[in-house]
């Protein structure tokens, strides 16, 4: 089988992609380029290297700890999910869509990002959830919003949003602790008269 044919068959809509961390998702987003524009000039290809990292628009607002395990669902009907995107409730991110940017429908690829968001001293917090989009971009490479969607190809974000059930729930968590540990140390102090 031939990597072309691989790359093919992991695009398949309701396939689950799995990664450790976020750093591996730069290859995954370089699998969904080719896919897209398979013959990218020099340039293209210097401006698809040169894009923001998928990290920075990932990373929920004011939330400054790790994501791990991360997974990825493959949509089914890509286009039409991104078309009633802010129907559906989610606030766009990156990149900004206009249904005339669009040539191809079919070349119109669309993930479920779900990660594990940990913070120090507390392990895994909560869950992000998001929505992406990779199509196609008809602009020139030209414009500076362009460099950084990557040229050829545009990424719509949605923005990313926290689980708050599991953040509510480790700071219950942390604080019952904190309690018990409190009633153990004035469990074990004595009184000494002066």
């Amino acid at each position: 089988m031939t990597v072309q044919n691989q790359e093919n068959e992991t695009l398949v809509p309701g396939n689950i992609l799995s990664f450790d961390t976020s750093t591996d998702l730069v290859n995954f987003e370089d699998i969904v380029a080719r896919q897209i524009a398979p013959r990218m000039t020099p340039l293209q290809q210097g401006l698809w290297a040169a894009r923001l990292p998928l990290t920075e628009h990932i990373r929920p607002d004011k939330f400054y700890g790790r994501l791990a395990t991360i997974t990825l669902e493959v949509m089914a009907n890509p286009y039409d999910r991104l078309v009633d995107a802010r129907e559906r409730g989610l606030k766009m991110g990156l990149g900004s869509f206009n249904k005339r940017l669009i040539p191809e429908q079919d070349l119109t690829y669309g993930f479920i990002f779900r990660a594990e968001a940990y913070s120090s001293g507390k392990g895994c917090v909560a869950e992000v959830n998001t929505e992406m989009w990779y199509m196609p971009s008809r602009r020139n490479g030209r414009t500076r919003t362009n460099y950084h969607e990557g040229g050829v190809v545009m990424r719509v974000i949605a923005k990313p949003t926290l689980n708050k059930d599991r953040i509510d729930e480790a700071n219950h968590s942390s604080r019952m602790i904190a309690i018990q540990l409190t009633r153990d140390r004035l469990g074990r102090m004595t009184l000494n008269p002066m």
